[in-house]
């Protein structure tokens, strides 16, 4: 490949500051495209040429992503054009991208990926390497789409409180309404309060107590 003077200049500029560990390299979009195996997710770049090739090199299933921001390639595992709108990912879209960047941080499945520094086209930094709103936002998603999902798991964790009813004939009943999908849910006691919940599994144990004489089927028990 003949090289001239411009662009071995550019890449001796490039290989130079990547050598220094207190600088924040900032790729132009030709830049990154001239380089071996990166790769841009949300603007950071990402050097996956040590163990990736199997991955990302030329003919390989995940070569679409090397010299582009391929943000929304993550989300569709194909090719895109244009730029990530981060307002219209979904919270558990925001969630996924975020789960990449941290997997590249960390260094890949091997530990071999590293880090190289931004991609400064203006979309989510600028061309001297600061962010963007639109990387700030990005970021301010995720917290809130991290807050969402615990408040949902910690919702989840709290099973819902059994039916009852008393009658001289019968003596006590619980039971469990089914969910609005119409899902069945089972009685069981559970031990650390004493109270009657409902759950959607037939499982039971020694927190979670199957009713005397009452099938694990049932939707229905009798406590006497």
């Amino acid at each position: 490949i003949a090289w001239n003077g411009m662009a071995r200049n550019a890449y001796r500029s490039i290989a130079s500051r990547l050598m220094r560990s207190d600088v924040v390299v900032v790729f132009t979009s030709d830049e990154l495209e001239k380089q071996s195996l990166h790769l841009s997710l949300v603007g950071e770049v990402f050097d996956v040429s040590r163990g990736g090739e199997m991955f990302y090199g030329e003919g390989k299933e995940y070569h679409f992503f090397i010299g582009k921001d391929q943000t929304r390639g993550f989300l569709s595992g194909r090719e895109e054009e244009g730029s990530a709108d981060v307002d219209a990912m979904t919270n558990s879209e925001v969630l996924e991208v975020e789960k990449w960047i941290q997997f590249y941080r960390s260094g890949g499945s091997r530990g071999t990926y590293r880090k190289r520094g931004v991609l400064g086209d203006g979309w989510f930094y600028d061309e001297n390497g600061k962010e963007t709103e639109r990387v700030k936002r990005f970021w301010d998603r995720v917290k809130e789409a991290q807050i969402g999902e615990k408040k949902e798991k910690k919702s989840d964790d709290v099973h819902p409180t059994c039916r009852a009813a008393w009658t001289e004939e019968r003596g006590g009943t619980v039971w469990c309404d089914p969910l609005k999908n119409s899902t069945p849910m089972y009685p069981r006691l559970n031990a650390r309060n004493g109270l009657c919940e409902c759950y959607e599994d037939q499982g039971y144990s020694d927190l979670r107590k199957l009713y005397d004489n009452c099938n694990a089927k049932s939707t229905r028990c009798f406590t006497g």
